[in-house]
């Protein structure tokens, strides 16, 4: 009988409490919150097989209409969707590894902004389950460059490159680009990706 009042109490308490710390981000302040309104998905349709439109990246709003992703895997000849609304590519940084699209998706857009960034302090991205997004702990940062910034206790998974990455007060600090090495991951940085030549 104890051991049954101890399941009720941990599916009617706990459990949610946990569901709801994880969904709004533990260590997230609330300026980093309207944030989720600027995260892209974008699907291609490869040109050369002629198929459906299937999700390749994650990218960020850097304006209402321009959504900035990384370069690498994709194919220049193909379709673009950006949260289902068609998009063209408007310039490729190939030394950059980055592209920026533009779409008439609408989305919540907030102006992103950057700020001074500090080796340890804790960073979150953005994560999506069955169309609701929320905020994960992306690690800390471990090293800066002016070419990448290297985040770590942190593993990007295949397709989350281009997401953005941001630190707990709502800085901009980069886009995901690729995970190098177990736990750690590399992000272009946030100057990089407002380079214009």
């Amino acid at each position: 009988m104890k051991f049954l009042k101890n399941s009720i109490f941990l599916s009617m308490i706990i459990w949610p409490a946990l569901v709801i710390l994880t969904i709004t981000g533990i260590g997230c302040s609330s300026d980093i919150e309207p944030l989720k309104g600027n995260l892209a998905r974008v699907e291609m349709k490869i040109s050369r097989t002629g198929k459906d439109f299937v999700p390749i990246c994650y990218g960020v709003f850097v304006s209402p209409e321009y959504v900035l992703i990384t370069r690498h895997f994709i194919d220049l000849a193909g379709q673009f969707l950006v949260n289902g609304v068609p998009a063209r590519i408007q310039y490729v940084w190939d030394d950059l590894d980055l592209l920026l699209l533009e779409t008439e998706a609408n989305p919540k857009f907030i102006k992103i902004k950057t700020g001074n960034l500090s080796i340890g302090s804790p960073v979150f991205t953005l994560a999506e389950r069955n169309g609701f997004i929320y905020w994960v702990n992306a690690g800390t940062i471990k090293e800066i460059f002016f070419e990448r910034i290297i985040l770590s206790d942190f593993c990007a998974e295949s397709g989350e490159s281009g997401k953005p990455v941001f630190t707990q007060t709502g800085e901009f600090v980069g886009i995901i680009q690729a995970s190098w090495e177990f736990s750690e991951t590399h992000l272009i940085p946030a100057n990089r990706c407002f380079q214009k030549d």
